[in-house]
C-alpha cells in the first residue's frame, strides 16, 4: 500500500484561559506550574494561543479532510455569542488561515472533497462545513445527538452554530465505534473529551499517525497523562491515550503550536 501523508492546516486561532488547556488548571503537587505550562502560554494574559486545524490527507484513494475549523465570519459570531455562555476565549482568523487557499496550494479544493471525517462537534470543529459541497461527513451517532441538541452542561455544542451540521444532515453517515474508511485510513472511537469523539489513523512513512482530535489539546497533555479542561469521562479518556500511545507510531495534538516545532511544514509522514 503507498504511504500516505497528512498535512496540518491552520485556519484560525482561539486564545484560551489555562483553564480549557489542563484539566483543574495545572494545579497539583506533584508538578510546579510552570512544568506543565502549555507551549506558549502567555503568564501576562493568561491565555494560550491555540491553533485551530484542519487536516488533509494526502494520497488516499478518496480526498479526505479530518474536521472542518474556523470560517471567515466564525470570529465575529463568536465574538457576539460566547459571552452568552460564560466563555473567555478569544478567536481571531487572518488572511493565511483561508482554508480554500491552502488546499489550492495542494492541488485541490474544497469542492474536490469525498469525504470530512469529523473528530467530534465542537464548535471550532464545524465552521466550515458549508464549503465542503459534495463531501460525506462521517462521526460518531453519539456526537450527532449532541450537536443537534446539545445539553445544558455540553460546553462548546452551542445551540446557534448547530446550523452548520443541519445544513449538511443529508450527506452525514453516523457510525458506532471504529471504522475502515478507505486504504490506510482508519476511525478509532475514543471518547473522553466529548460522547463521540474518534481518532484518525493513517498509514504514513512514519508508521501510524493518529490525528487525536480534541483528546488532547496539547502535548503537555500527552507527555503528563493530563487531559485539558474540557473532559466527557476522565477514565474513558485515560484508557484512550493509553491506547494511542500502545498502538500509534506518532500522535498529534490538536491545538498546539509545537507541532510545527516537530514538523516545520505541518507535513507528518
Amino acid at each position: 500500500m503507498k504511504n500516505l501523508r497528512v498535512h496540518c492546516l491552520n485556519t484560525g486561532e482561539i486564545d484560551t484561559p489555562l483553564s480549557l488547556s489542563l484539566f483543574h488548571s495545572g494545579i497539583n503537587p506533584k508538578f510546579s506550574r510552570e512544568e506543565i505550562y502549555p507551549f506558549r502560554y502567555n503568564k501576562e494574559t493568561g491565555m494560550t494561543p491555540c491553533p485551530v486545524p484542519v487536516w488533509y490527507i494526502e494520497g488516499a484513494e478518496k480526498k479526505i479532510i479530518v474536521d472542518t475549523g474556523l470560517g471567515d465570519n466564525t470570529p465575529e459570531e463568536a465574538k457576539k455569542l460566547v459571552p452568552k455562555y460564560g466563555d473567555e476565549t478569544i478567536w481571531v482568523k487572518k488572511p493565511e488561515h483561508d482554508i480554500s487557499k491552502q488546499l489550492q496550494n495542494l492541488g485541490t479544493k474544497p469542492e474536490e472533497i469525498d469525504i470530512v471525517l469529523m473528530t467530534h462537534c465542537h464548535c471550532d470543529h464545524i465552521a466550515n462545513t458549508g464549503i465542503f459541497k459534495n463531501a460525506t461527513f462521517i462521526m460518531q451517532r453519539e456526537e450527532l445527538s449532541m450537536a443537534l441538541k446539545p445539553p445544558a452542561f455540553g460546553f462548546f455544542y452551542f445551540p446557534e452554530w448547530a446550523h452548520h451540521i443541519i445544513d449538511v444532515i443529508d450527506r452525514v453517515e453516523t457510525i458506532e465505534g471504529n471504522k475502515k474508511i478507505v486504504a490506510g485510513v482508519e476511525v478509532w472511537k475514543v471518547g473522553g473529551h466529548s460522547p463521540g469523539s474518534q481518532a484518525i489513523i493513517v498509514e504514513t512513512s512514519k508508521g501510524k499517525v493518529a490525528i487525536a482530535g480534541d483528546l488532547l489539546y496539547n502535548y503537555k497533555n500527552l507527555e503528563y497523562e493530563w487531559p485539558a479542561g474540557v473532559i466527557w469521562n476522565l477514565s474513558q479518556w485515560e484508557k484512550s491515550v493509553n491506547m494511542l500511545k500502545q498502538n500509534a507510531d506518532v500522535i498529534l495534538p490538536n491545538h498546539d503550536y509545537f507541532l510545527w516545532e516537530l514538523f516545520p511544514k505541518g507535513i507528518i509522514g
